[in-house]
C-alpha cells in the first residue's frame, strides 16, 4: 500500500508516460503535475522516488539535459499495474463501508423488532 506522497508521484508519473514503457521526465515537469497543496522539493521528490524505485514499480536514471537534471523513467509490472490496483482498492473500499452500513441498519430494524416483541 502507498502512502498519499507515493500514490500523488506514482498517479503523476503514470499519467506523463501515458501507456509507454519509459519516458523522460524533468523534477519541475514532475512537480507542476502534482496537487498545489501539497509543497514538493526536489530532495523529498528524489525520496518518494527513490522509495518507489526500490518497491519495484519502475527503474529510474538521472541524467542531464544541457544542464537540467531529467529523470528516464521506465516502468515496470507493477508501474503498468498502478491504475487497476488503485480502482480495486477504492472499489473495496466503497464495498466495505457499504456492507458495514447495511448491517448496522439491520441490526437497528432487529433491535427494534426485539423490543417490541418483548416489551
Amino acid at each position: 500500500m502507498l502512502t498519499k506522497p507515493e500514490n500523488e508521484v506514482m498517479s503523476s508519473i503514470f499519467g506523463l508516460c501515458e501507456g509507454k514503457d519509459s519516458c523522460l521526465i524533468s523534477p519541475s515537469e514532475l512537480i507542476k503535475n502534482l496537487p498545489e497543496k501539497s509543497n514538493y522539493d526536489e530532495a523529498k521528490l528524489n525520496k518518494i522516488l527513490k522509495s518507489l524505485e526500490l518497491d519495484d514499480y519502475f527503474d529510474i536514471i538521472n541524467s542531464d539535459r544541457k544542464g537540467e537534471q531529467i529523470f528516464c523513467i521506465t516502468l515496470h509490472t507493477k508501474g503498468f499495474a498502478y491504475k487497476r490496483t488503485s480502482v480495486q482498492i477504492k472499489r473495496n473500499l466503497y464495498l466495505s463501508v457499504g456492507l458495514k452500513i447495511a448491517f448496522a441498519i439491520l441490526s437497528f430494524i432487529v433491535g427494534k423488532i426485539l423490543i417490541k416483541l418483548f416489551s
